[in-house]
């Protein structure tokens, strides 16, 4: 608990201390309702949430939920928000829900087969796979500085 304090105190000081005109933008991804025994709790109340915080601190807050939060749609979110931002505009992706790991010669791992992955699992993990680590950089890498 007192690790999210102290991140969401430094987040509250680096956003006031931003330039006034920069776009904030957030996207909250929260996920309960995977398949079978994969259900979770709370993970939709954890976005909701953060995104109450991210609308006080005065970002443009976009919320993918359950059914919604498809590996499609949280790849083709999170490339937009990177997209859209310009120089010095600030950007918050938070997820909840599961995580996991790849062995490096796992099929869902990509085609970088030198080390073990970690990955976030969106709500149609069985049909289209996991998002790990080595899709999501080059995504963030993309962001203008």
């Amino acid at each position: 608990m007192c690790g999210v304090i102290l991140l969401l105190l430094l987040l509250y000081v680096f956003v006031t201390m931003e330039n006034a005109m920069a776009n904030r933008t957030a996207l909250c991804i929260g996920i309960n309702e995977y398949p079978g025994a994969n259900r979770l709790s709370g993970c939709v109340a954890d976005a909701n949430s953060w995104g109450r915080f991210f609308a006080q601190m005065g970002f443009d807050v976009r919320l993918l939920t359950d059914r919604a939060a498809t590996q499609s749609a949280m790849l083709g979110q999170i490339q937009r928000i990177i997209a859209e931002a310009q120089s010095g505009d600030v950007v918050a992706v938070q997820y909840s829900g599961h995580g996991t790991k790849v062995r490096a010669d796992d099929s869902r791992a990509g085609n970088d087969i030198s080390a073990p992955k970690e990955g976030i699992v969106p709500v149609d993990f069985e049909t289209e796979g996991i998002i790990v680590d080595h899709t999501l950089g080059p995504i963030f890498d993309s962001a203008k500085p």
